[in-house]
């Protein structure tokens, strides 16, 4: 199961922290812990793609942060909605940012499955048909690939996705902070009925009694 193209936070000195409403604070790279008002994300190579006026949600208590500025690596940014977070959370931007669909853990993690034997790979955070098409050149064409469905690009490149995969996994919990909860049942039913279209199979995990 890949990392795939997600923005995570890193470690705090003394988790959770707790951000509290309308304080500025610091978003940098994960190589250092952070505290109430640095926060660490990882890959670090998202920093640079954020831009005055994103909305950065954290974690999954409804913690809210506007960017002010940006520089390489270090954005500042207003606490517009407080509560506390953990070390590798999920992080989510208002807009879509562009990832690598694989990191570099994940090319190690992938080659060394291939010499264990290992022919099931999951897709985390499958955007794209092309990013299937990465996965399957490095785990070989007889490889069986789980793309997992966790995201508004995902939804709307999903036939794609489906045509070149061997199964679908919908990941409830990361696609509910993407869409909204009272969409997750229906988007769900729309996933499962055009994979069982083309044949696929589909496996529908995690925050199944939130709705």
């Amino acid at each position: 199961d890949t990392e795939g193209a997600q923005v995570r936070t890193g470690k705090f000195v003394d988790p959770p922290v707790n951000l509290l409403t309308n304080t500025v604070v610091e978003m940098r790279p994960d190589s250092s812990l952070g505290d109430a008002s640095s926060i660490p994300l990882y890959p670090k190579a998202t920093l640079p793609k954020l831009a005055p006026g994103d909305l950065v949600s954290l974690d999954f208590n409804a913690v809210l942060v506007q960017v002010l500025s940006v520089d390489e690596e270090l954005v500042t940014g207003r606490v517009l909605n407080g509560g506390e977070i953990g070390n590798n959370k999920a992080v989510t931007v208002n807009r879509t940012i562009e990832l690598e669909p694989l990191t570099e853990k994940d090319q190690n993690a992938i080659a060394l499955g291939k010499q264990l034997g290992i022919n099931h790979f999951a897709l985390s955070f499958a955007n794209t048909g092309s990013d299937v098409d990465l996965i399957r050149s490095l785990t070989g064409k007889n490889a069986f690939i789980i793309s997992k469905i966790e995201s508004r690009q995902a939804l709307q490149n999903l036939d794609e996705i489906i045509d070149l995969s061997d199964a679908i996994l919908i990941d409830r919990g990361d696609l509910s902070r993407e869409v909204a909860i009272e969409a997750i049942p229906i988007t769900q039913r729309q996933i499962i009925n055009r994979a069982r279209l083309k044949k696929r199979s589909v496996y529908v995990a995690t925050n199944l009694l939130e709705s």
